[in-house]
């Protein structure tokens, strides 16, 4: 639902749909991630630093994870 939306444009809706997907299962990597790319689409880097951050740190296996940090890196610069 929260990625359709986001396709959609309505990122405020969707913004709201991953920030309760993660209150309700804060320890999944993936919802953080989906956050934090969100997050990053909406100019607001430092929160989604952080949900990227969360995610790598819940499955470091994961490279998808790493590569979207490493993304948000790239932007701030």
């Amino acid at each position: 639902m929260a990625g359709a939306l986001s396709i959609a444009g309505r990122s405020d809706e969707a913004l709201a749909h991953f920030r309760k997907a993660v209150a309700l299962r804060p320890d999944d990597p993936y919802h953080r991630n989906l956050l934090g790319i969100e997050l990053a689409r909406r100019g607001e880097l430092d929160e989604a630093r952080r949900e990227l951050e969360a995610a790598v740190r819940l499955a470091p296996q994961e490279p998808v994870y790493r590569n979207n940090l490493e993304r948000l890196g790239a932007l701030a610069r």
